[in-house]
């Protein structure tokens, strides 16, 4: 076999195994902390634990909008907090007091992986983790890639939405979400909006 079928093969290969993941589906599960209360809490203040206010600031408007569209209230604490200083406890509870939510999804990143594939075209981007540490929530570092060649990369990550009862100040449910590799940032936040809104009415936290 010549080096150049071989490395046609590889390509074909890896077009095949990037579709496959594209086809995965999301993988959500969920865990309960306390009994489930008598009736849904009132008002949701949605928190994205991260550094980067614009990736944060999509991500609770993104599941705060879902929500609201179901008919709850929901608010996104970048909205409701002072953002010039670090997301703290004290922050947030005063964003609570604001808007007078009964539960509080705080959101954090557990985990983030690349799936990379070559392609013969001209000079574009690669895409590098930064940090895999729960504070750094879809963060990602860029560099150009010459031509002939570029890798094109798309982000897999693992998060978990912690579901905290404002009336009795204790952790009532955890949603464990697992996103296979997608395009963009924004597949990534919408996909994880839509499966912790999903999670949340089944567990009958909203409406």
């Amino acid at each position: 076999m010549s080096c150049i079928q071989h490395t046609g093969r590889l390509a074909a290969l890896a077009a095949i195994l990037l579709l496959a993941a594209c086809a995965q589906p999301t993988r959500v599960a969920s865990t309960w902390h306390a009994e489930a209360p008598a009736e849904a809490p009132q008002g949701v203040l949605v928190v994205g634990v991260g550094r980067d206010l614009t990736n944060r600031r999509t991500f609770e408007d993104l599941l705060a909008g879902r929500l609201r569209a179901a008919g709850n209230q929901a608010w996104a604490s970048s909205r409701h907090t002072d953002n010039t200083v670090p997301l703290q406890r004290e922050t947030v509870a005063a964003a609570v007091t604001s808007t007078g939510a009964g539960l509080v999804v705080v959101t954090r990143l557990e985990h983030q992986d690349f799936a990379v594939t070559e392609t013969g075209e001209r000079e574009s981007v690669k895409v590098q983790r930064r940090s895999e540490t729960p504070l750094d929530f879809f963060r990602y570092n860029y560099e150009v890639v010459a031509a002939p060649t570029y890798l094109a990369t798309e982000a897999a990550v693992s998060l978990s939405a912690d579901v905290y009862s404002v009336s009795v100040g204790r952790l009532l449910y955890t949603i464990d979400v697992v996103i296979p590799p997608r395009d963009t940032r924004y597949e990534i936040m919408d996909e994880a909006a839509r499966a912790i809104e999903k999670r949340l009415r089944r567990a009958k936290l909203v409406e």
